[in-house]
């Protein structure tokens, strides 16, 4: 398997939707518009991977220049998505690498994430770049983690 990764142009929107599609997750028109924007905001980057030319998964940062929900001003990991089928061949991580690389390219000392105190594959997978957590909420940045609680997590790059 040939895997690249790349950000994403905005004739890749119908393939993220389809990746978003095969992976279990919500097309609609909300995540087609918030797709559509990030492709090109100043303050989001949205990535690609390819397999054999093949899209196969989509991540997102993005950068918020404020203090929120106890979330400090950075850059963040935020959403990815890999198709089902492609899980377990190392698409996540590609994608992991990739954004860490453009945060710190991007003159960043650090990067954050968070997610559901319950999505232990998330936290396990991401301690492999050093992400360790820093707080614990409801919510991070206006999302909820409805039946547990979010994690926010920071590493040094």
């Amino acid at each position: 398997m040939s895997l690249s990764v790349r950000i994403a142009r905005p004739s890749d929107i119908d393939a993220i939707l389809e990746v978003q599609a095969h992976g279990d997750g919500a097309t609609h028109e909300r995540f087609r518009s918030w797709a559509t924007g990030a492709v090109d905001a100043a303050h989001e980057r949205l990535c690609i991977a390819e397999s054999d030319g093949e899209p196969v998964g989509w991540a997102a940062t993005r950068r918020y220049d404020d203090v929120a929900d106890a979330a400090p001003a950075g850059e963040y990991l935020m959403g990815v998505r890999v198709r089902t089928a492609q899980r377990g061949r190392g698409v996540g991580a590609a994608l992991v690498a990739a954004r860490l690389e453009l945060i710190r390219r991007s003159g960043a000392d650090h990067a954050y994430y968070f997610t559901n105190v319950r999505n232990a594959a998330s936290i396990a997978a991401h301690r492999r770049w050093g992400f360790r957590e820093i707080a614990r909420a409801p919510g991070f940045r206006g999302v909820p983690f409805d039946g547990g609680e979010g994690v926010l997590f920071a590493a040094a790059l």
